[in-house]
């Protein structure tokens, strides 16, 4: 595998379980509970799913994250390091994805 595309920010459905984890949060860490019961957690799914083709520190792949809520800072912040460094934030044009794409892997190869 040498390409991982992430299609929207994997936020769990609201069930009453993640509710509760939220409100969990918001008592132990107040202001934040959103944050750590919900948004982190789907933060790092995105990154998990999009490190799949990663191996070892020789691989390298294309991983592309088709929503625009990933673009925010709001939400790069919680990528780990390895994802924030390599980024790349694509003009929202046609043929932007597949020219990108074609240069990455002419250098990877």
């Amino acid at each position: 595998m040498n390409s991982a595309v992430i299609v929207g920010v994997p936020y769990a459905e609201p069930t009453p379980k993640v509710k509760a984890q939220i409100r969990y949060f918001e008592e132990c860490y107040p202001g934040h509970g959103r944050e750590y019961g919900y948004v982190i957690p789907a933060m790092k799914k995105a990154s998990q799913a999009a490190g799949r083709p990663i191996r070892t520190l020789d691989d390298r792949a294309a991983m592309i994250f088709l929503e625009y809520r990933f673009s925010t800072p709001y939400c790069q912040q919680f990528f780990p390091p390895w994802i924030q460094s390599n980024l790349k934030i694509l003009p929202s044009e046609e043929g932007a994805i597949s020219r990108e794409l074609q240069h990455f892997f002419r250098r990877v190869s």
